[in-house]
């Protein structure tokens, strides 16, 4: 229970709202976009409820919140934990104070709301009624003591005056107790906790190929700027028992010819083709310094008595 307790004076002093238990778990509670104060305040968490508040008290109603006479009445995490606020500025007169009296029970190391019943100065007790909900309100609606109630969400909220003092009380019309609540809560929680999984492993799983994606991308543009194409031509003369070739420019150098095998190659290429002279282009692929790939292209061939015909054809090897 200190734990929770603990917890809760930590969260209490952040910025921001973290709603963790509502009946509508898993879905988040979407808050009116005309009053982002006004929250379901039956089965939700304490935490996000008095946050809520809190921010309400010191923003709209000029009051904040009074430490010293925070109250814990607590058993095994159920009964009550009161909120006190006071005006920020007197004026010279005794401040106004005002008491949100929780009632509460544990679940999944948090507080969660059963009921709220708010008390203080009368006059204050009535203008945060009026102002913090902001729904119809309803004078047909209302017990014997009440003088008028409302309703959101799955929230009736009274207003009464009795015997000089008026108070709020807030009650959830939907759940029955909270042994109700804390049962089908925790069925809801099984399962958003196997869908999470789910989505996380998978998750996980888009993620690892991602980065195997990228890695592969990544060594494709590493092949491509260590990846070097060399092309040379050589005039090869087909005899009838015989080739013979050279480079058509014998400056240009030609470190890859040796692995090429050329002339085994260039007399396979010409095995069928007539006597005379071709030109032909070798196409050399070197990826980190090792050849790879040799493709040969006849450019050009002249028959023995000098006529030219653009041949045109690729053969890769």
């Amino acid at each position: 229970m200190k734990k929770i307790l603990l917890i809760l004076v930590l969260i209490t002093t952040a910025n921001s709202y973290a709603q963790k238990i509502s009946p509508y778990f898993p879905e988040p509670f979407l808050t009116s976009s005309s009053n982002k104060y006004q929250t379901q305040i039956s089965y939700f968490d304490l935490n996000f409820v008095t946050l809520k508040l809190q921010d309400y008290m010191s923003y709209n109603f000029a009051m904040t919140l009074n430490d010293e006479k925070m109250k814990y009445e607590l058993k095994d995490g159920k009964g009550d934990i009161t909120f006190a606020f006071i005006d920020k500025i007197a004026m010279n007169k005794k401040p106004r104070e005002l008491y949100f009296k929780y009632t509460v029970f544990p679940l999944e190391e948090e507080f969660v709301i059963k009921e709220l019943k708010i008390t203080g100065d009368s006059d204050a007790v009535l203008r945060f009624y009026v102002s913090f909900w902001t729904t119809t309100l309803n004078f047909d609606d209302v017990s014997k003591t009440e003088i008028v109630s409302n309703r959101l969400f799955q929230d009736r909220i009274s207003y009464s005056f009795n015997k000089g003092n008026s108070y709020v009380i807030v009650k959830n019309t939907t759940i029955e107790n909270p042994e109700e609540f804390i049962k089908e809560f925790e069925i809801k929680k099984i399962e958003f906790d196997k869908n999470e999984k789910i989505r996380i492993a998978q998750k996980e799983i888009e993620e690892k190929e991602r980065a195997k994606k990228l890695e592969e991308e990544k060594k494709i543009r590493e092949t491509e700027r260590n990846t070097q194409i060399t092309k040379v031509k050589y005039q090869v003369t087909k005899k009838k028992r015989n080739l013979k070739f050279e480079k058509t420019n014998k400056y240009f150098p030609d470190k890859h010819s040796e692995k090429a095998n050329l002339e085994s190659r260039f007399n396979e290429l010409l095995a069928e083709k007539e006597k005379g002279t071709y030109i032909i282009e070798v196409q050399y692929k070197v990826v980190y310094k090792e050849l790879t790939d040799i493709n040969f292209e006849i450019k050009s061939y002249t028959k023995p008595k000098g006529i030219l015909d653009v041949v045109g054809e690729t053969i890769g090897y």
